[in-house]
């Protein structure tokens, strides 16, 4: 008998996980996903009710998409500069 030889079982691990286990963690990626959209998507509802001057004094008027501009702010801008 020799001290320097052990004989454990061999050991099997699963390296694929379950078909359950893996549409679980799907859904659970879906849901994440949809959530954080979510979150943005009412970060983006708050900053529509700034006004340009506001978003552009905190540094977000770019994350909004370019407004059309309207006819009164044509004629304030109109009348601003001539």
């Amino acid at each position: 008998m020799s001290a320097t030889t052990v004989c454990y079982p061999t050991v099997c691990l699963s390296t694929a996980r379950p078909w359950w286990q893996r549409e679980w963690l799907a859904a659970l990626a879906a849901v994440r996903r949809w959530s954080q959209r979510s979150r943005e998507r009412a970060a983006l509802r708050a900053l529509e009710g700034l006004s340009e001057h506001t978003l552009r004094d905190i540094g977000l008027a770019e994350r909004l998409p370019s407004r059309p501009a309207t006819l009164g702010l044509m004629d304030y801008e109109r009348g601003r500069w001539s």
